[in-house]
């Protein structure tokens, strides 16, 4: 699949990644992902990347020790979803 340009970043890929890596803080090492369905709801909690993202409807480039990254995406499932994370010093969050 091919990742759109926007999102062809350094900074992006690890927020992606990060948010598709195992839940550490709470000690889920069994490949539960970071994704949150709205309250109720029985779409997918299956994990995303760059590659499935087919809109961006809003992003803001972070800043290490800063400001997060955070985007409003529409993914190729037809889902939509919010992703937000920071980098510092200790890593992503």
């Amino acid at each position: 699949m091919t990742v759109l340009p926007e999102l062809c970043d350094y900074d992006w890929g690890e927020a992606f990644h990060y948010a598709n890596s195992p839940d550490i803080s709470t000690g889920d090492a069994c490949g539960e992902q970071h994704v949150d369905p709205v309250l109720f709801s029985k779409v997918s909690k299956k994990g995303f990347s760059t590659e499935d993202v087919e809109v961006i409807i809003s992003m803001v480039d972070g800043e290490n020790d800063g400001p997060s990254w955070s985007g409003i995406f529409k993914l190729n499932d037809g889902r939509f979803a919010f992703l937000e994370a920071g980098c510092d010093y200790t890593g992503w969050d």
